[in-house]
């Protein structure tokens, strides 16, 4: 039965092909693998050398992609497993599997190619798992969970914080965004909780500890988390399996649509031969793992931040933020909910410092809101900025170019020109008192321009060199000479919260308060700006304190 088994999973796609039932070596290596059993149960670790054992191919890890093929023009190669091999093959950890010849045969296997080809990149693991590895064992550990599932994010991602796979999947725990959410992971347009190691983490637990909980064994809960639930537990129920290696024994006899993919038949096994390998790495020769955990603190942020005048106002620079929050891929917190941002724990303070006080709003930083009108288009609106369609699409998160009438977007404050640049409601197309700029917008005309502006048409065409009333083109900044409507040049308009004002060219904040009688300090603080904040034609200023 044990050679049926063995002949069975070396006959699997990437397996040795020299290893089949008339084999001369069959014996040999089934009764040095008994062997090592035997020695392991005795805790007797003057073993025998291993017989030859090809490194196992592997998918999923960097840059490995086309390995199987490489395995299969290299052949068979003499392999003698070291002392120290022998010893962390033979090694137990938390997470318990069978002690059978076939299950340390798939490990053994794993263990060599993983220690033996790819040592670099064990070591660059390694490193990069410094920073997050101590809290993550930790994490695990105050859940009564093995510490060993914090060695995960090793096969899954490498312990990179921003990795992201072909099939959607992210983060270190390599989730997809719809395990994410369901586990708590905030995944939209402004964050990405999955690229937060630590939330992640969190989540990561919950999942394993729901799927050990389904299962009643490690080696099948990891199978799931790489395969789904669903999956295992339909190969569960029609094998009667207890465990991964009950199917991996059977699996190449069952439907192909039934089997576990290759991937993870490879998986279980890559896990714990790479548990065995951190478990005992200086034995094997790699450098002490060293404490170099992150110096974070997380704080709670309000919605709508500017994130770069956060950064500034916590003593950080961008690429230092940047570097500590990867989940919040946008450049703002989001506008409907509290977030949390991590610093370092000597900038927490001077963090909580600018959150407490005034803190500067996302929505009047860059970018103000346009209101999409019938017959735009995102090629038509980024014209009138200066701002790629692409570009524009990015910042509002989108990658549809459908539009809807009265949708609100995200367009960038521009330096110069009108407050039309800004907002393309009709009451606000004026200039300065002694003339200015004007940015066409979508449907204007030289008529309705001539109307608005109490402009005469040719006047308009002189001063902008129009041979024709048909050059007029969206986008295009044209010259209006002479005074603007009267009407026009105090703009207040009155809302549901009291008085507001759109900012014209040369406006100042103590300007607009000596025009209306009121105090520049009152002026700052209900529009929640402060002395070195700069206004644009187009702002809107709140006049009273409602």
């Amino acid at each position: 039965m044990t050679r049926q088994v063995i002949c069975r999973i070396s006959q699997k796609r990437g397996f040795a092909p020299w290893i089949h039932p008339r084999s001369v070596l069959l014996p040999l290596l089934l009764g040095t693998l008994l062997v090592l059993s035997a020695c392991a149960a005795k805790q007797d670790m003057n073993v025998a050398d291993a017989p030859a054992i090809e490194p196992y191919p592997t998918h999923g890890i960097e840059g490995l992609e086309d390995f199987d093929q490489d395995l299969e023009a290299a052949g068979p190669e003499n392999v003698d497993l070291t002392q120290e091999e022998k010893i962390a093959i033979l090694s137990e950890g938390e997470i318990k599997h069978p002690e059978t010849p076939e299950a340390r045969l798939l490990i053994t296997r794993q263990f060599l190619f993983l220690n033996r080809e790819r040592r670099g990149t064990i070591v660059t693991w390694m490193d990069r798992a410094e920073l997050y590895l101590p809290a993550a064992k930790d994490y695990f550990r105050s859940r009564g969970l093995p510490t060993e599932l914090a060695y995960l994010p090793f096969i899954e991602s490498g312990y990179n914080p921003l990795a992201k796979s072909h099939a959607g999947a992210a983060g270190s725990w390599q989730f997809i965004r719809s395990t994410g959410r369901k586990f708590g992971l905030s995944c939209d347009k402004y964050m990405d909780e999955r690229l937060d190691v630590f939330k992640a983490t969190k989540a990561a637990a919950d999942y394993l500890s729901f799927l050990h909980g389904t299962f009643n064994d490690w080696t099948l809960a990891l199978a799931a988390y790489n395969a789904g639930e669903g999956r295992v537990g339909r190969l569960v129920q029609a094998t009667g399996a207890k465990n991964f290696f009950d199917i991996a024994a059977v699996n190449d006899t069952l439907p192909a649509s039934d089997r576990l993919r290759e991937e993870t038949m490879h998986y279980v096994p890559r896990f714990l031969a790479m548990v065995k390998i951190l478990n005992n790495h200086t034995a094997l020769g790699y450098d002490p793992m060293m404490d170099r955990s992150l110096d974070c603190k997380p704080v709670v942020a309000k919605s709508d931040l500017d994130l770069e005048s956060l950064a500034k106002g916590s003593g950080l620079s961008w690429s230092e933020f940047k570097k500590l929050n990867p989940a919040l891929i946008s450049d703002q917190t989001p506008p409907d909910r509290v977030c949390t941002v991590y610093v370092p724990g000597q900038k927490a303070q001077a963090c909580s410092a600018y959150l407490g006080g005034k803190p500067v709003l996302a929505s009047a930083v860059k970018y103000t809101r346009y209101t999409v009108r019938r017959g735009d288009t995102y090629s038509q609106i980024a014209s009138r900025y200066p701002i790629s369609t692409r570009e524009l699409m990015r910042i509002n998160k989108t990658r549809s170019a459908r539009l809807r009438i009265g949708q609100k977007l995200w367009v960038p404050r521009t330096k110069g020109s009108h407050t039309a640049v800004a907002s393309n409601d009709s009451d606000n197309k004026v200039t300065t008192g002694s003339g200015g700029t004007y940015r066409v917008q979508h449907r204007d005309t030289l008529y309705s321009l001539s109307r608005h502006f109490g402009v005469p048409v040719k006047t308009l065409m002189a001063a902008n060199n129009l041979k024709s009333a048909r050059s007029l083109r969206a986008g295009q900044e044209i010259v209006i000479p002479g005074q603007a409507k009267k009407e026009h040049a105090t703009r207040v308009a009155t809302n549901s919260s009291g008085s507001t004002y759109t900012v014209s060219s040369g406006d100042t904040i103590w300007s607009i308060a000596r025009r209306f009688k009121l105090s520049p300090k009152d002026l700052l603080a209900w529009n929640n700006l402060d002395r070195s904040s700069t206004l644009m034609p187009g702002d809107s200023i709140q006049l009273t304190s409602d």
